[in-house]
C-alpha cells in the first residue's frame, strides 16, 4: 500500500464496523482523517481509540446526520470552509447542492460530470453478488 502523506480523507459511518477500520487503515498510511459521525461522543471515542492505536494520527471529527439533507448542506460548508478537502470534496457538495442534477439519480460522477463507470462497475452478476453479500452480513432480506 501506498502512503497517504499529505492527503485529507473524511469517513462517513466511522464510529464502528467498516467505516472504524477504514478510517484507522487510512491513518496508519498518514492521512489526515476526519470522521463524521451522527453521535458527537461516538465520534470522539473512535477518534481517541485510533489516536491511541496510531499516536502520531491526525485524526478529526465533524458530526452530521446524513440522513438530513440539511445536516448534509451544513457538513459540506463545514468541509468547504477547511482548506485540505474542499478540491476532494467538490462534486460530493455540487451533487448534494446543485438544482441543476437534482433530477438525476444513479449516475456515476467524477469532476463534477456524468461520466462511464468501470466495466466492473456495470457487472450486474457482481452486483448481485454484492448486494446477496450486504444482505446476509446485515441481517436483511434480499428483497428489501
Amino acid at each position: 500500500m501506498g502512503t497517504m502523506s499529505g492527503k485529507v480523507c473524511l469517513v462517513t459511518g466511522g464510529t464502528s464496523g467498516i467505516g472504524k477500520e477504514t478510517a484507522l487503515q487510512l491513518a496508519v498510511l498518514g492521512a489526515a482523517v476526519t470522521i463524521v459521525a451522527r453521535d458527537e461522543a461516538r465520534g470522539e471515542a473512535a477518534a481517541a481509540e485510533i489516536r491511541r492505536r496510531v499516536p502520531l494520527a491526525q485524526v478529526g471529527t465533524m458530526t452530521a446526520d446524513l440522513s438530513s439533507l440539511a445536516q448534509v448542506r451544513r457538513l459540506a460548508e463545514e468541509v468547504l470552509a477547511r482548506p485540505g478537502p474542499a478540491a476532494g470534496a467538490r462534486t460530493s457538495v455540487y451533487l448534494a447542492s446543485s438544482a441543476e442534477v437534482a433530477a438525476i439519480s444513479g449516475a456515476y460522477f467524477v469532476k463534477s460530470r456524468v461520466s462511464c463507470p468501470s466495466a466492473l462497475a456495470r457487472d450486474a452478476q457482481a452486483a448481485a453478488r454484492l448486494w446477496a453479500l450486504s444482505a446476509e452480513l446485515t441481517g436483511l432480506s434480499p428483497g428489501r
